[in-house]
């Protein structure tokens, strides 16, 4: 038996919804959510992907505090925008445990100085991953380009 890993998504866009459901359509993850706008987000997400496809991920949790979806992660992912991350840093910095893995997916605006307390692996990629845009928020996200 595998252990679960489990990744936190602080975000509420539309990168966050399509990293929601890639990411728990995966039954080896344990997927959380941390955004601001918690009561508007269902536990099921859907992407559409150029109205060809279909792809429903679970999260476990959606909440508005950093205590309960941050602490205890083995990933967190930040999928916001760069003006956000000074804040978002500050408030989960507590929460994070010493080995998680923390990352941005859009790593501009200095995210490394940032998240330099933090002594465990950081990273951040240069490009969001997906072309994407919220059809109904919390709930579907359409996909048309990866």
């Amino acid at each position: 038996m595998h252990s679960i890993y489990s990744i936190c998504i602080c975000g509420g866009g539309s990168l966050a919804q399509v990293l929601a459901a890639v990411l728990g359509s995966n039954r080896q993850l344990s997927v959380r959510l941390l955004t601001r706008k918690p009561a508007s987000w269902q536990n099921n997400i859907d992407i559409n992907y150029r109205n060809i496809a279909l792809l429903k991920g679970k999260l476990q949790l959606v909440s508005g505090k950093p205590a309960e979806a941050v602490a205890g992660a083995d990933m967190i992912l930040m999928a916001t925008p760069s003006h956000a991350y000074v804040e978002l840093f500050e408030q989960i910095k507590p929460f994070i445990s010493p080995t998680a893995i923390v990352g941005t997916l859009t790593a501009v605006g200095g995210f490394e100085w940032i998240a330099h307390e933090h002594k465990g692996i950081i990273f951040g990629m240069q490009r969001a991953p997906y072309v994407c845009r919220t059809e109904e928020y919390g709930k579907t996200v359409l996909v048309t380009g990866v």
